[in-house]
């Protein structure tokens, strides 16, 4: 393959759609079964978008936690994961 790292982001994107229509649908069900199917979109929307930014959070907290150990400890960082760059700069863009 010549261009891995576009491949890596389109994997990301395919699987993220995956994840997030299954959740979707889960979400969906979960609240129909709750409510007996009389739940309103408007009802609905605070939970779901609690849901995005709690997922949001998180994401956001992982990454800067694996900078932070990029960082802190970089030969742990590069004995634990695959392909780590040996660089500071380019090792955090890995992290």
């Amino acid at each position: 393959m010549q261009d891995i790292r576009a491949a890596a982001i389109a994997q990301g994107l395919f699987e993220a759609s995956l994840y997030g229509a299954g959740l979707g649908v889960l979400f969906a069900v979960v609240v129909g079964w709750i409510s007996r199917g009389t739940c309103t979109l408007r009802s609905v929307l605070p939970y779901l978008a609690g849901s995005v930014l709690g997922a949001l959070a998180g994401w956001t907290l992982g990454g800067l936690f694996v900078m932070g150990l990029a960082t802190l400890s970089p030969e742990f960082y590069r004995g634990h994961f695959y392909g780590v760059p040996s660089e500071h700069g380019p090792m955090l863009h890995y992290a």
